[in-house]
């Protein structure tokens, strides 16, 4: 990621303030995790109610944030953090982009950096995240 590319990813993380979850929020299935999208006023956030096993062991608990951002009209744009083994408190973050489906599923797109014990290799991979729609969180 270039340096305006750095600049960008610092201000949209020093200026993102996630909105109070209720209970209406709907859930997700997101790789054995079930998240909560809290979507309002052109900005949302994916944060996890219940981190899998392997997550927790990276480091991630009820709240962490998984991906923040704006959206209109369906359409999600943002960061997404990609939580790692051995990299505990330290998730890289990468741009998304992508939005909702007509099953209620949610898929963003990015890529990010290939890290080898929490450095970046130089080489950078396509990632899909895929949201499968739960219900209501309660």
């Amino acid at each position: 990621m270039g340096r305006f590319g750095m600049v960008l990813l610092a201000l949209a993380s020093a200026v993102f303030v996630p909105a109070e979850a209720t209970a209406y929020d709907p859930c997700y299935n997101f790789d054995g995790s079930t998240v909560r999208v809290i979507d309002r006023g052109g900005r949302f956030s994916i944060t996890f109610d219940e981190p899998s096993e392997d997550l927790q062991a990276a480091g991630v608990r009820p709240g962490s944030v998984l991906v923040f951002g704006t959206s209109s009209n369906g359409a999600l744009y943002g960061t997404a953090r990609h939580y790692a083994q051995g990299c505990v408190g330290r998730p890289d973050q990468y741009v998304v982009t992508g939005g909702y489906q007509q099953d209620y599923s949610i898929i963003l797109n990015g890529v990010r950096d290939v890290r080898d014990e929490c450095r970046a290799t130089g080489s950078t991979v396509a990632d899909e995240l895929s949201f499968s729609f739960l219900g209501p969180c309660r």
